[in-house]
């Protein structure tokens, strides 16, 4: 089941849905877990992913940010962090398995019967509902830009970039283009990796130059990649030179440096310089006696809840 998963040319049937058990999860328990999972339908695919603590919370926010208990962009999704508290532990993997199922109902009730395995409530396992929020899981953790992306990122600390991709995607749907055929470039990507603050979305698209054309939006959409110094099809299609995010596709951070290092100033060039080498380095974007306090608040705050 380990390899390579191919995110571009894999087709996510309907009844594809993900599985992760969180680094809370104890792991001598997971071949029990694995048992079910497989007794439910055929495992396509599984990998452990390693996410920071800032990486679990940027991931969750993804996946669950469309709840109200997350809370919003104006508190850059506070509620996330108690999510994470519990679910967080230091070295640990994430587990993710993408499977078959019959039915939602189906995956529900798996998801219960691991859940009792654990004895952790809610905190052990997360499933998607369907095959976009699967997708959408996969583009995350199956990219190793997007893990790199999640684990060192500061996405919300700015609102021009998130505002504007809300903006777009729905435009998108509207005119039903796919997401596929757009990336977002350096300007939208400096913000969501949490640099600086975005002055308009920028990007390119294979799509003619008048699909966008009278759209309410401030986009900045090219459609030659020759300053990148390859094909649209290289930069667009080609894995290594994006991350995902909010459903689209950013230019990385090494992408950018190397195919225009005469064209950045300085001070941009040795911003993406040092987030890049933070990424490679494997260092903790988050210090480990801040998590275990967060830790220790959290299960407290827990027992407190069982006692009332």
């Amino acid at each position: 089941m380990e390899g390579t998963f191919d995110i571009l040319n894999t087709t996510i049937k309907e009844n594809y849905y993900m599985a992760c058990i969180w680094p809370t999860a104890e792991p001598t328990k997971t071949g029990e877990a694995e048992i079910i999972l497989n007794q439910v339908g055929k495992v396509m695919y599984a990998q452990e992913v390693m996410l920071t603590y800032l990486g679990m919370k940027n991931f969750m926010t993804q996946i669950y940010g469309h709840q109200a208990w997350t809370g919003t962009m104006h508190n850059r999704f506070r509620g996330v962090m108690s999510k994470a508290d519990v679910c967080y532990k230091a070295g640990r993997p994430t587990k993710t398995y993408v499977f078959e199922a019959q039915s939602l109902d189906e995956v529900i009730d798996l998801k219960e019967r691991i859940r009792q395995i654990y004895g952790i409530d809610k905190h052990s396992i997360h499933i998607s509902d369907n095959a976009k929020e699967t997708y959408d899981m996969i583009q995350l953790l199956y990219n190793k830009n997007s893990v790199d992306f999640l684990n060192y990122a500061h996405p919300y600390r700015y609102r021009t970039v998130y505002t504007h991709i809300k903006r777009l995607k729905k435009l998108l749907q509207e005119k039903n283009l796919e997401k596929k055929r757009f990336i977002l470039g350096m300007d939208a990507m400096i913000e969501v990796c949490g640099l600086r603050k975005a002055k308009f979305l920028d990007g390119i698209t294979d799509y003619p130059s008048n699909s966008l054309e009278e759209a309410d939006i401030n986009i900045n959409m090219k459609h030659s990649a020759q300053a990148y110094g390859m094909t649209l099809s290289e930069l667009l299609y080609d894995a290594k030179n994006f991350f995902y995010f909010e459903e689209m596709k950013f230019m990385t951070p090494q992408c950018v440096l190397e195919a225009k290092p005469t064209a950045l100033n300085e001070k941009t060039k040795h911003m993406l310089e040092r987030f890049v080498k933070h990424t490679q380095s494997g260092a903790k974007p988050y210090p480990e006696y801040r998590i275990k306090l967060r830790k220790i608040r959290a299960n407290c705050i827990t027992k407190a809840k069982k006692l009332i």
